[in-house]
């Protein structure tokens, strides 16, 4: 089959996949992820209120266990460069291991306090090792 274009057929599939994961991705960076409970007025205290993705994800890493979930992220960015070249089956090994470090949340934190941004960043790590995988098992 002949084209207009000279790029393999592939590479759409994967553009489209590494756009999903990343809408996902911001979109979860958008939205509250925890829910810290009542705020003491004019304080900035990470354990309290609504904590948005965005905050998390720069001051995540600080330490403590709130690191092992936040490492997920770095298996994700990963995970989407590997995806964008291609290369499926590193794609799919970085996004299974972002998806079990993205749930070891549920172990850091209590799950009654994770809100709608969580699931959504989680969907994000999952559609990383789905998408691998679908995209792997269409291109052999």
């Amino acid at each position: 089959m002949t084209t207009l274009s000279n790029k393999p057929r592939g590479s759409s599939v994967r553009l489209r996949l590494v756009c999903g994961i990343a809408i996902f991705f911001l979109l979860a960076c958008c939205l509250p992820c925890l829910d810290g409970g009542p705020a003491a007025p004019d304080s900035w205290d990470f354990e309290a209120g609504l904590i948005y993705g965005w905050v998390i994800l720069l001051v995540g890493w600080e330490g403590g266990n709130n690191g092992v979930p936040w490492s997920a992220n770095v298996f994700l960015f990963g995970g989407l460069f590997c995806l964008w070249k291609g290369w499926y089956r590193t794609a799919l090994c970085l996004g299974i291991v972002a998806s079990v470090l993205g749930l070891t949340t549920w172990w850091v934190r209590r799950y009654d306090r994770l809100t709608i941004g969580y699931y959504v960043w989680q969907m994000s790590l999952l559609s990383l090792a789905l998408g691998s995988a679908l995209a792997r098992r269409k291109s052999k």
